[in-house]
């Protein structure tokens, strides 16, 4: 996808990540947050909590169904959990499950890392 508006320049890097540039030279490297792969109209940076607690069976996929999105969904997880923090979920995990649930955003990272690189 490229597009020009207004002597801004967009450029589709991958599937949910995008190139910014003005007429000014600015660039802007954006990232469409959530995991597409979850049944829900919007996605958030939630999903990838979703993702996560699957990968641990903490949760199944047809729990998926019971929530409008997936921040109610990990809202209730932790209220139900004696609150536990998405921090704690995290690092309580198993390393390649966290790894998986997030690759989107690694990638992203990796990606911008390389993108500052070119500034």
């Amino acid at each position: 996808m490229r597009a020009r508006v207004e002597n801004i320049s967009i450029k589709e890097i991958e599937e949910d990540i995008f190139k910014i540039q003005s007429r000014f030279n600015v660039k802007i490297l954006v990232k469409v947050a959530g995991n597409f792969s979850l049944p829900y109209e919007k996605h958030t940076i939630d999903d990838y909590i979703v993702k996560l607690l699957i990968l641990e069976n903490e949760i199944q996929d047809a729990d998926l169904k019971k929530y409008y999105n997936a921040k109610e969904l990990v809202n209730d997880f932790l209220e139900n959990n004696n609150n536990v923090s998405t921090k704690d979920l995290i690092l309580q995990a198993e390393e390649e499950n966290v790894q998986k649930a997030f690759e989107n955003i690694i990638r992203y990272l990796n990606i911008g890392l390389k993108f500052l690189d070119e500034v």
